[in-house]
């Protein structure tokens, strides 16, 4: 077993936003039952702590040197880095010298298209995409939520692995069963911001106008809509007790046509037992069949599956329940926090996991 440093932002200073079933939290749990020892280490709370409460110049310096004396005395086997801005790469490289057996990883659970007609979807896929760049010296691994082969291989470096990473589930985030009832508060959950745009059915269109239209489409229907329709957003805890709620959710990320990407919605959709609706062209009939999740194409395709699952809730249990069993089956946070620690400690065979691996 191996000693694991995982770098990554933890929200221990920063509440407001906080998400409690985000990745980095899954994947140290895995890594624990898995047998390894783990530490978190939570890089933007370091610095505004060194920068007098701010993520500024004197915090970042501090950090450096922080980290590195951090890495002397615990001496890792395996850095584990998660959307880390705040640690030069030359500060990982001068990590490496020093331990000279180290194997690092890095992750990134955001998109990396950068052609779009949203522009939001075009800046930040370039930002993401310069921070994988920055950090391929330094790293070994890199694992992203997309399986999309074309976008990967931007990354292929000689002696560098690049591949997919699934969105895990974690039994002891992921607790509710939404499929074991009949009857739940609400019929369909959807959290976004009002403005912010969707990628619905191949076309751009603001969240707020989306939830708009399916509720005038399904009749009578009783919608969890956070952040839309005059409703507030939900987070942290809130967001928790929400999935637990509503018997389905609407897995729409800003970007619905790149293969296997998703945000992280729909771990929590799917781990808390909901029936996922899924835009079809993000390719995961690959991996899960029609009576696993309610896949649609057009809008009026989801509308009539909405309304069709809202008055026949035994055939959305029976659909959602088989989409948690083997949800829970392929992504629960073991398997892939043992994906992560193959690739990086060498012992990787593709044929021990059924999703697309590496490119």
């Amino acid at each position: 077993m191996a000693k694991v440093l995982h770098v990554s932002d933890f929200h221990l200073l920063r509440l407001k936003t906080c998400c409690f079933s985000q990745i980095s939290f899954k994947l140290t749990n895995g890594l624990i039952r898995n047998g390894h020892f783990v530490v978190n280490y939570p890089d933007r709370d370091l610095c505004r702590t060194f920068g007098f409460g701010h993520m500024n110049f004197w915090g970042k310096k501090k950090l450096q040197e922080h980290f590195i004396n951090y890495c002397r005395f615990f001496k890792p086997d395996v850095l584990l880095i998660g959307h880390v801005d705040t640690i030069e790469t030359e500060t990982f490289l001068k990590v490496r010298e020093e331990l000279p057996n180290l194997r690092v990883v890095q992750r990134n659970v955001d998109w990396i298209n950068v052609e779009s007609e949203n522009p939001t979807v075009t800046e930040l896929g370039k930002h993401n995409v310069a921070n994988i760049n920055r950090r391929l010296p330094a790293v070994d691994v890199t694992l992203i939520t997309t399986a999309d082969k074309t976008l990967l291989s931007q990354f292929k470096r000689d002696g560098k692995q690049v591949g997919f990473l699934p969105n895990p589930v974690d039994k002891t985030v992921e607790t509710a069963r939404c499929f074991e009832h009949e009857e739940l508060p609400y019929d369909v959950m959807f959290c976004a911001g009002k403005n912010s745009l969707r990628q619905f059915c191949g076309k751009d269109a603001k969240s707020e106008e989306i939830a708009r239209l399916i509720t005038q489409n399904v009749p009578d229907l009783h919608p969890l809509f956070a952040g839309l329709l005059g409703n507030p957003l939900l987070h942290a805890n809130d967001y928790q007790d929400a999935l637990g709620t509503a018997a389905m959710g609407l897995n729409l990320s800003r970007i619905n046509d790149t293969y296997l990407y998703t945000s992280d919605r729909l771990a929590h959709m799917m781990g808390n037992g909901q029936l996922a609706f899924v835009d079809s062209r993000v390719g995961y009939q690959d991996l899960f069949d029609k009576d696993e999740m309610a896949f649609y194409t057009e809008p009026a395709d989801l509308y009539e599956q909405i309304a069709y699952y809202k008055k026949n809730p035994k055939a959305r249990m029976k659909v959602a329940q088989k989409g948690w069993e083997k949800y829970h089956r392929l992504f629960n946070e073991q398997i892939i926090a043992k994906y992560v620690m193959d690739l990086a400690l060498d012992t990787f065979n593709p044929q021990d996991y059924p999703w697309p691996t590496l490119v």
